[in-house]
């Protein structure tokens, strides 16, 4: 009963449909990746240094969320090759902020998001996606926005 309900709604009554179970997890990082693709326009048009942060904000609450959100007893990374990449990655980043290598704490810090922000975010990935449905919606996002992008450049 429900699901034909949904059906028979709009494209875009279906696609919040889709994104039903982690949706605040969803639509941060959706607000990340549009404003990703905007980032350059936006800092060439609002001089300001919160403009660098407008990208990392709605991720990382969106990661954090998501990590938060992960059942006891789940494992955080995949039980695969990807899996074992990700925590060498995340270690060596760690690694490199608490060893005193002469380095200011403020650029270990931005080290730290250089080497493990955005492959953490595949955790994301790993976490909310749900069907291939999904997949399709987050593609066609990134090429709309991507015409988008080419357009106004």
């Amino acid at each position: 009963m429900f699901f034909s309900e949904v059906e028979k709604a709009g494209w875009l009554a279906q696609i919040w449909h889709l994104f039903a179970r982690d949706r605040l997890v969803n639509l941060l990082f959706i607000s990340a990746i549009i404003i990703g693709f905007f980032q350059g326009w936006l800092k060439y048009k609002l001089r300001s240094g919160w403009v660098t942060f407008a990208f990392d904000i709605p991720l990382t609450l969106a990661w954090i969320l998501c990590v938060l959100s992960v059942p006891r007893g789940r494992a955080l990374f995949p039980d695969c090759n990807m899996g074992k990449v990700l925590k060498v990655l995340t270690a060596v980043g760690i690694a490199y902020v608490l060893l005193p290598f002469g380095v200011p704490w403020l650029i270990s810090l931005a080290s730290l998001r250089a080497w493990c922000f955005i492959p953490l975010v595949f955790l994301l990935g790993y976490h909310t996606t749900r069907s291939v449905r999904q997949m399709e919606v987050y593609l066609w996002l990134l090429m709309i926005l991507g015409v988008i992008c080419a357009t106004y450049a």
